[in-house]
């Protein structure tokens, strides 16, 4: 098999597995992106992270990350709460739900 043959393969099969996988998320009222904050927060110890944080992992900037904190928040699988340290830090916490 070619390499071009090769990547076209891989092209479909990524294809195939994003419109599955986001047919599941959405059953369950996610996106990916929405699912890859409850994924973040589910591994990280203590099962909580500052939006800024949740940004620098997921590399993306921090307004990205605070409207899908609100949607998350608005559909109880996260809860938000201020900082210990800094009046503008916001924490996100996973649910249990979440």
């Amino acid at each position: 098999m070619s390499g071009r043959a090769v990547a076209t393969d891989l092209i479909q099969l990524q294809r195939l597995l994003t419109t599955r996988i986001d047919r599941l998320l959405r059953q369950h009222r996610l996106t990916m992106a929405r699912f890859e904050i409850l994924r973040v927060l589910g591994f990280s110890r203590q099962q909580k992270m500052t939006v800024t944080g949740l940004g620098r992992v997921l590399q993306v900037h921090s307004t990205s990350v605070t409207s899908a904190v609100d949607l998350l928040d608005t559909d109880v699988l996260i809860r938000r709460e201020a900082g210990a340290h800094y009046r503008r830090e916001v924490l996100a916490f996973l649910t249990a739900l979440g």
